[in-house]
């Protein structure tokens, strides 16, 4: 039996209709699939339901036990796929529209361009790690591209996390520079200042805190770019 229509309209708000499991948006290609399915016990509840697309549900929903193959999703692995994706999808915005074939070439194009990057920069302590000393020059080469108007989205939700990126992107310029960091003479990279009192208190005060702050929205919208 489906869920109640109040335990389905909750579970279709929560995700925004895009698919727990491959984050895609499906607007009207949605199903909240049963957990526990009724048959071995589960509930018509809320914390039962996973909204996914139909392919897959299909997927999830195809394993069969009188002729097992591979690995069955287990109801605790569907549930934490599903409470994280919530988390992640609640500063979403809810797409009132598609994006186009050209949003869509441009926005491959751009995670080529800035996933490894970015992923860098999500991972580098900047305050206590040697950093690439090309980094700068990566980005502003970046960002030049990006700020084209060759390179305009018309989904202006994909735009807005493109310009949030670049936006990020130019305020960490700020700290890859000589005010900030040195050359590490034996490695060839970059590292934090700490050789007097005035560097000191730049590394602890403006170097440490503003490039966390920095890598922590860049991680948010790393996983924003591949939920479009």
């Amino acid at each position: 039996m489906p869920f109640p229509r109040n335990v389905r309209d909750e579970a279709l708000l929560a995700c925004k209709r895009y698919c727990c499991y491959c984050e895609k948006y499906s607007g009207l290609n949605m199903e909240v699939h049963h957990i526990i399915q009724e048959a071995d016990g589960g509930s018509n509840t809320l914390d039962n339901a996973i909204p996914v697309c139909l392919n897959c549900h299909g997927t999830i929903g195809a394993y069969n036990s009188n002729h097992p193959k591979g690995t069955k999703y287990s109801s605790k692995e569907l549930k934490k796929i599903r409470d994280e994706f919530y988390k992640k999808i609640k500063d979403i915005p809810r797409k009132a529209d598609q994006k186009t074939e050209a949003d869509e070439k441009l926005l491959v194009e751009f995670q080529d361009d800035f996933t490894e990057t970015l992923e860098y920069i999500v991972d580098t302590d900047f305050s206590s790690e040697l950093v690439d000393i090309n980094l700068f020059d990566t980005l502003a080469s970046l960002i030049n591209k990006w700020t084209r108007k060759k390179y305009i989205f018309k989904l202006k939700q994909i735009e807005n996390t493109k310009n949030d990126i670049l936006i990020s992107c130019s305020e960490l310029q700020k700290y890859l520079t000589i005010e900030y960091l040195r050359l590490h003479e034996t490695s060839g990279h970059l590292i934090f200042k700490n050789d007097s009192y005035e560097a000191g208190e730049k590394l602890r005060e403006e170097l440490r805190p503003e490039t966390v702050r920095i890598r922590t929205q860049i991680k948010h919208l790393l996983e924003q770019l591949y939920i479009y």
